[in-house]
C-alpha cells in the first residue's frame, strides 16, 4: 500500500494513476499542438498548453476516482464499470470544454473539438484497464504476508484482510511463544523461501518479544503493527486498542496552520461555485416540497460544532412537519416520518445543500466529521470513548466517515463512524480533503454502494 496524504492505494492503482495522468496530458497536448499548428486563430493563449494538458490529465483522473473506475473492473462487473465510464464522459464535458474555451484555444471550428478528444481519451483509459483485465493477473501483485500474534489476534487480521478485499495470501500464522518454543525456526529464511514481504505483529507483551522479529527488520522484510494494519486497509482507528489512540497526540499531529489556511480557502470558493451551480436544483427541490405537503422548505436544527459549539444548520425539510413532537429520535433507513420528496433527497444527499450557508459563515468545513445534535452527543459522550475528540475540527458537508459507512441510527454505527473520523484527524491535510469530495461523487451517484 502507498500512503498519499492519508489516502492508502493500492502499489499497482497508484502506478496506473500516474499512466493515467501522464497519457492524458500527453494526449491533450498533441491535441493542443495540432490545433495551434492549424488555426488562424491569433487569440493569444491564457495558458501554457503543457499546463492546460496537465490540468485536463488531472480532472479525467479525479472523475475516474470519483466514480471508482482508477482501477481494474472486478469479475462480472464490467458492464458497471463501463456505465460508469459513460458518466465520466458526460460529466467531464462542462468542466473541460470551457477550460479551453478560456484557456483561448479557439481553433477553427469551436473548442467543441475539444469534446471528441476527452472521448478518445477515455476510451484509451478503458481499453488499458480491459487489456489488463483480460491478459494479465491483475492480483498477480498479492503480497504474501506472515502473521505473528496470539489466536484472538490472528482472527482480527483476517477478518480485516476479508472486509477490505485486500489482496495478500496468509503464508503462516504463528503465535509468538513459538519463536521460543522452536528456536529452530528461522522467520528470516522461511520469509525469503515463501517470499513473504510483509510480517503482521500483535500486541508485544514484553521487550523480550522484539527479539526473534529484529533480524527481519534488517533484511528489508516489512514489520507493521496490528494497530497500523488496520489504520491502511480499513482506514479507522480502533477506539479499543488505547496504544492507536494514543498515536493521535504525538507532537507532529497537529496539522500545520497553512493547510488550515488552504482549507479555510477552498470552503469558501467550493461553497460559492456550488450555491451558483445548485440555483436551479435549490428552486425545483422547494417546490416539489411545497407542492407535496404545503410545509415549509427549510428545516433548522441546532448541531454541536468546533469546540463543542452550537450552531443552527441548515437543510431541506425532508420529514412532515411536527416530525419530533414525540421527543428527539434517531433517523432510521425506512423511518416513516419521512416525506416522498424527502426520502429521495436524503438518499441523494441533496437535502444537505443548504449547509453551503453554514459552511459560508464558517460553522462548518466542506470536509469534516458531521455534526451532531446537542441530546445525541450528551448521550454519546458517555457510552463512547474519546467520542468528544471529533469536535477538535470543523464538522463538514462530507467526510472520511460519510464515504465509508453512511448514515447510522445506533450506538455502535457511531461507534464505527468515530474510528472513522480519528483516522481523519490524524490524518488531514487539503489533499485528503480533495479525494474525499472527488469519492462523494460516487457517493450521490450510487447511495447504496457505500464502501
Amino acid at each position: 500500500m502507498i500512503n498519499f496524504f492519508g489516502y492508502h492505494f493500492r502499489k499497482f492503482d497508484f502506478l496506473l494513476a500516474i499512466f493515467d495522468v501522464v497519457i492524458c496530458s500527453l494526449g491533450f497536448f498533441l491535441y493542443a499542438w495540432l490545433g495551434l499548428a492549424s488555426s488562424q486563430s491569433t487569440t493569444p493563449q491564457l495558458m501554457s498548453p503543457i499546463l492546460l494538458s496537465f490540468a485536463t490529465g488531472l480532472i479525467l483522473w479525479g472523475l475516474l476516482f470519483a466514480v471508482g473506475i482508477n482501477t481494474v473492473p472486478t469479475v462480472g462487473k464490467k458492464s458497471l464499470f463501463f456505465l460508469k465510464a459513460i458518466i465520466v464522459f458526460f460529466i467531464s464535458i462542462p468542466l473541460i470544454v470551457p477550460l479551453w474555451w478560456v484557456a483561448g484555444f479557439e481553433y477553427e471550428k469551436t473548442p467543441l473539438l475539444t469534446i471528441p478528444a476527452i472521448f478518445f481519451q477515455i476510451c484509451i483509459l478503458i481499453f488499458l484497464r480491459l487489456v489488463v483485465y483480460k491478459f494479465t493477473r491483475y492480483d498477480a501483485d498479492k503480497t504474501n504476508i506472515l502473521i505473528i500474534a496470539n489466536k484472538q489476534e490472528t482472527a482480527v487480521i483476517k477478518d480485516i484482510i476479508q472486509k477490505s478485499a485486500s489482496h495478500y495470501c496468509i503464508k503462516r500464522a504463528l503465535n509468538i511463544s513459538m519463536l521460543y518454543r522452536y528456536p529452530r525456526f528461522n522467520s528470516v529464511k522461511y520469509c525469503q523461501k515463501n517470499d513473504v514481504s510483509k510480517v503482521i505483529i500483535g500486541n508485544l507483551r514484553s521487550r523480550e518479544d522484539i527479539i526473534p522479529l529484529i533480524n527481519l527488520g534488517y533484511e528489508s522484510i516489512q514489520l507493521i503493527s496490528l494497530d497500523l494494519f488496520q489504520e491502511q486497509e480499513l482506514g479507522k482507528i480502533n477506539i479499543e486498542r488505547l496504544y492507536n489512540y494514543m498515536s493521535l497526540i504525538k507532537g507532529d499531529f497537529r496539522p500545520s496552520r497553512i493547510n488550515f489556511v488552504l482549507k479555510r480557502t477552498f470552503d469558501i470558493i467550493f461553497a460559492l461555485l456550488l450555491l451558483i451551480l445548485t440555483a436551479p436544483v435549490f428552486i425545483i427541490i422547494a417546490l416539489l416540497i411545497k407542492l407535496e405537503d404545503g410545509g415549509s422548505i427549510f428545516y433548522h436544527q441546532r448541531r454541536v460544532g468546533l469546540k463543542e459549539k452550537h450552531f443552527d444548520i441548515l437543510k431541506f425539510r425532508s420529514m412532515r412537519e411536527n416530525a419530533e413532537q414525540n421527543g428527539v429520535q434517531w433517523a432510521s433507513q425506512n423511518d416513516d416520518r419521512i416525506t416522498k420528496v424527502g426520502r429521495f433527497i436524503r438518499k441523494t444527499r441533496i437535502d444537505e445543500l443548504p449547509q453551503l450557508i453554514n459552511i459560508l459563515k464558517n460553522d462548518m468545513s466542506v470536509v469534516g466529521p458531521r455534526p451532531e445534535r446537542p441530546e445525541f452527543v450528551q448521550k454519546l459522550n458517555v457510552t463512547i470513548p474519546y467520542y468528544n475528540e471529533r469536535h477538535r475540527i470543523k464538522p463538514g458537508l462530507t467526510g472520511w466517515a460519510q464515504i465509508n459507512a453512511g448514515y447510522t441510527d445506533s450506538i455502535d454505527g457511531s461507534k464505527e463512524k468515530l474510528e472513522f473520523d480519528l483516522y481523519y484527524l490524524k490524518y488531514f491535510n487539503p489533499s485528503l480533503d480533495l479525494l474525499i469530495v472527488l469519492k462523494t461523487l460516487s457517493v450521490v451517484l450510487w447511495p447504496d454502494k457505500v464502501h
